[in-house]
């Protein structure tokens, strides 16, 4: 379940987005200002930035989806 997407949107931190789907998280991720880089099908099962951690402008953020 994606939280509160406007305390999401106002934050500058990685949300943890483990179960979410490729769309959820690009919408979310990309409204934050990084990259999101798939890899895999159907929902997030890892993530190399750590929930929590400052988010850089223009970061890329690969996804493992199974």
């Amino acid at each position: 379940q994606i939280p509160n997407s406007t305390e999401l949107l106002n934050s500058e931190r990685m949300p943890d987005v483990h179960g979410w789907t490729a769309l959820e998280e690009v919408a979310v991720i990309e409204n934050l200002g990084a990259s999101v880089r798939h890899k895999g099908p159907e929902q997030v099962s890892r993530q190399t930035q750590k929930p929590g951690m400052q988010l850089q402008k223009n970061q890329t953020i690969t996804l493992t989806l199974t």
